[in-house]
């Protein structure tokens, strides 16, 4: 499997002014490298990005399909296939987008993952929650490890190694206890959610 991640076309957030890859321009990051990473018309930094990652992988036929493909006379090849995802990126600095692409293809997966991920987390829609542990964005469940702030039972004994021996959501001590987000004392019980700001309460804490 290989990976390549490409600009497409850079825009200028303040004149509207856009860098396209072309035969006699060259790469957009390359045009962008050679103003120092500052838009050629106004000098501003910040860009809209649009972003092409492109996996390319090999899949070889099986011995099963070999054999056959023998047995009838002709040759089983290869097959090659692509897939592309398409990243729209607003307010990147000039020179950050710069770094970012040399630190090579992987990196800037992980990068805009990042951004998406951060993005999310400002608007988390209803039913949501941010992991305690890894940060990771989950739904909240009814009941279990995901009514305590956790993504899964590994990320929940990760960070409560205690968890596992801890009592069940049941057996919980009925006096009230401070909610991890506004701090104002709400009652525990299975699947318990403050009812002042709705967040899931850990109540293994």
């Amino acid at each position: 499997m290989s990976l390549t991640v490409t600009i497409r076309t850079l825009t200028c957030a303040a004149c509207e002014r856009r860098l396209e890859a072309g035969l006699f321009k060259g790469p957009v990051l390359k045009q962008l490298a050679a103003t120092g990473g500052a838009c050629a018309t106004c000098g501003r930094t910040l860009f809209d990005v649009v972003v092409v990652k492109t996996m390319v992988g090999v899949e070889r036929p099986g011995l099963g399909e070999v054999v056959v493909a023998g047995a009838f006379g002709y040759i089983h090849g290869s097959t090659t296939y692509t897939f592309e995802h398409v990243y729209e990126l607003a307010g990147i600095e000039g020179e950050e987008l710069i770094g970012r692409f040399n630190a090579g293809a992987e990196a800037v997966v992980d990068w805009i993952s990042d951004l998406r991920k951060a993005q999310a987390r400002d608007n988390l829609e209803p039913g949501k929650e941010i992991c305690l542990s890894c940060g990771e964005i989950f739904t909240i469940g009814r009941a279990g490890y995901t009514t305590e702030g956790y993504c899964s039972p590994a990320c929940r004994k990760k960070l409560n190694p205690q968890a596992a021996s801890a009592p069940s959501v049941d057996a919980a001590p009925g006096k009230p206890i401070p909610c991890r987000k506004c701090a104002k004392p709400v009652k525990p019980r299975p699947g318990a959610r403050c009812f002042h700001c709705g967040t899931a309460l850990a109540l293994t804490e």
